[in-house]
């Protein structure tokens, strides 16, 4: 029996989607909750979560949750595996590019972009500093952070965990807005079809679809979160390199692989860096995982993984470029 469950929470659509034969009402309830308590803690748009509370104390060592350490931990681990490419510290210049609400309240014009003068130092990944045994962190002074570029997947991927291994929910779909976890396929033998919205409009039928028993599949698109600032259209991913909204040819990206995280933040990470550079970073970096990449010219591109370790099928890939 399937259960399907759908709500909004961290700005974003859920749909939980179960197929168990037991019937857990309180199910609901509970994967409600976890959404709920991962927007309270990580959320830079509530003054009172840990997050916001963190980025005050920047410069500071301070004691932080089992959960925010291990997002912090992951994060470090990213920035580290990408080159540098994936960086939570850019939330200032997110606030100065005009995201500095939450973004079904930015105006029509968001304000205006970071000058020359106003210009954003980088910030590498060497000055996060952890301590797992005394569960601190500590953020240089004068910088904030955002992790809205991981904290999505690490919830669904908790989520999902807890329900294969608490409750032996034995099929299970997770999607939070686009990142989406499943689990033993939607029925023993039958494999989940994640599709894949064309960022310039397709009939549902003529998308791509990511076929896969179990394993993650998360896309990033410079085309959803817009906004028109005083620079023209701006965007949530920012440029380590510049602190800007990228540039790059990439407008879409999907990422399949076992890991959600992996598949959020590599997804970014190529439309971030663009074809050429972003796919070589991919290849080096991320052999068992695939993208699908959309770029502003139309074109569309398959990065087959060099190390697969995921039984993936694609469907629906007319005029896609493999490489």
């Amino acid at each position: 029996m399937m259960r399907s469950y759908h709500f909004r929470a961290m700005n974003t659509a859920i749909e939980v989607v179960l197929g168990s034969e037991r019937d857990e009402p309180q199910l609901e309830s509970l994967i409600k909750q976890g959404f709920d308590r991962s927007e309270q803690r990580f959320s830079r748009f509530l003054s009172e979560s840990e997050l916001s509370w963190l980025n005050r104390e920047a410069g500071k060592r301070c004691f932080v949750s089992e959960a925010m350490l291990d997002v912090l931990s992951l994060s470090q681990h990213y920035m580290e595996v990408t080159e540098g490419a994936f960086n939570i510290f850019i939330l200032q210049s997110l606030q100065r590019a005009g995201y500095d609400r939450s973004f079904e309240k930015l105006p029509q014009f968001a304000g205006a972009a970071a000058s020359a003068e106003q210009a954003i130092r980088p910030v590498q990944y060497e000055c996060l500093l952890l301590d797992q045994v005394m569960k601190s962190a500590q953020i240089p002074a004068d910088v904030t952070i955002d992790l809205g570029g991981i904290v999505k997947s690490w919830t669904a991927s908790q989520i999902a965990s807890g329900l294969r291994k608490w409750w032996a929910v034995p099929h299970g779909l997770v999607n939070a807005g686009g990142d989406v976890a499943v689990w033993g396929g939607a029925a023993p033998e039958e494999p989940w079809r994640v599709g894949i919205a064309h960022p310039y409009g397709l009939p549902p039928e003529e998308e791509a679809v990511a076929e896969l028993m179990a394993g993650a599949v998360a896309t990033s698109s410079t085309l959803r979160r817009r906004w028109q600032g005083a620079e023209g259209w701006r965007h949530h991913l920012i440029d380590p390199r510049t602190m800007r909204p990228s540039e790059a040819s990439v407008v879409q990206c999907t990422v399949a692989g076992p890991n959600l995280l992996d598949c959020e933040v590599w997804a970014k990470v190529l439309c971030l860096r663009g074809l050429e550079e972003g796919a070589a970073l991919f290849k080096r970096n991320a052999p068992d995982l695939e993208a699908l990449l959309y770029t502003e010219s139309g074109e569309s591109y398959l990065i087959r993984a060099s190390r697969a370790k995921l039984e993936l099928a694609w469907h629906g890939l007319k005029g896609v470029k493999t490489g």
